[in-house]
């Protein structure tokens, strides 16, 4: 396999061919999880760029930041605290859900919202003198404890001490079910839509190229065809601008202290009609050159048989 696929004009920031086709993948998910252990995920929360190639394999058709891994914590709140009406006796414990229970379809750091029913979690009544008394779904509505959903918000971060690329990561608790959070307002899915922190941390974004081409990531590939039978992949420019996008779409979360605070916030965001404050990271993806006509419409092309050392000058 050739080491590298030529860009024309690019000089060395050409993305290696062997890159490329380690980063090939057939599906969103074993096939993700796979490639990340061989980029040397050991477990632990980690995230990617997977992006889904045209069916010729020129040009970049979509692409998502993708999630792996486990937090394993679990938080415990006061309920009242998220709900204004709960008994003020019952704690109410939720499990962070693994990571890949979180997709990210609006193309950014931002995720969809993950209804409670794909979170483990329970509420617990504790009476003085008494062990805690599990508090039963039936009951729930009696003593004021409601539904939630939740949501990652994610954006660039210092690049750890290995030279790895970083995402810092909050998930959030919104007071509420899924369905009717989402019709609260049409600016429920920006990052910056307030919601109760969970909980926080950071991850690697992998793999990491094996030599410098202008980003410090590979994205994971899905072909519109297998490189093996269409040897073709978009410039490298393209590539960069695709990740970018995806790195680059992203915000600061609101986070308040208590559901009831959530709410007012929520109200006056609906009364004024008016999107959320934009917050925007301290430490953003850098902006990618939009690649121009010729370099959207040229592609690198990888040969059948690839030999070390041997550099590719062809398109």
């Amino acid at each position: 396999m050739a080491e590298n696929i030529s860009d024309p004009g690019q000089g060395e920031n050409r993305i290696l061919d062997s890159d490329v086709t380690r980063c090939e993948v057939t599906n969103r998910g074993e096939a993700v999880t796979d490639a990340l252990k061989d980029a040397g995920w050991k477990g632990g929360p980690v995230s990617c760029v997977l992006l889904h190639l045209s069916p010729d394999n020129e040009k970049v058709a979509r692409g998502e930041f993708v999630l792996r891994g486990d937090d394993k914590r679990d938080v415990q709140w006061e309920a009242h605290k998220i709900w204004p009406d709960a008994d003020k006796r019952i704690m109410t414990t939720i499990n962070v859900p693994p990571l890949d229970s979180f997709t990210f379809s609006d193309g950014g750091l931002t995720s969809d919202l993950l209804e409670e029913e794909s979170v483990v979690h329970f509420h617990n009544l504790h009476r003085e003198g008494r062990q805690p008394e599990p508090v039963l779904q039936a009951d729930r509505e009696d003593r004021g404890v409601g539904k939630f959903c939740l949501r990652i918000v994610g954006h660039p971060t210092k690049t750890g001490s290995d030279g790895i690329a970083r995402v810092k990561y909050t998930v959030l608790l919104f007071p509420e079910d899924k369905d009717t959070t989402l019709v609260v307002s049409a600016h429920v899915n920006r990052a910056e839509w307030p919601g109760l922190k969970l909980v926080d941390g950071e991850l690697p974004v992998l793999p990491a190229p094996t030599a410098p081409w202008g980003c410090p990531i590979i994205p994971i590939f899905i072909p519109g065809q297998p490189l093996e039978q269409r040897p073709r992949v978009p410039s490298s420019a393209a590539l960069r601008a695709a990740i970018a996008a995806i790195m680059r779409r992203c915000g600061l979360p609101d986070c308040s202290r208590t559901g009831a605070k959530v709410k007012e916030k929520w109200d006056k965001i609906k009364r004024s009609q008016a999107a959320p404050p934009q917050k925007q990271p301290p430490t953003p993806w850098p902006e990618a050159p939009t690649p121009t006509a010729s370099q959207n419409n040229v592609t690198g092309k990888i040969p059948r048989k690839v030999h070390s050392k041997t550099i590719l000058s062809e398109w």
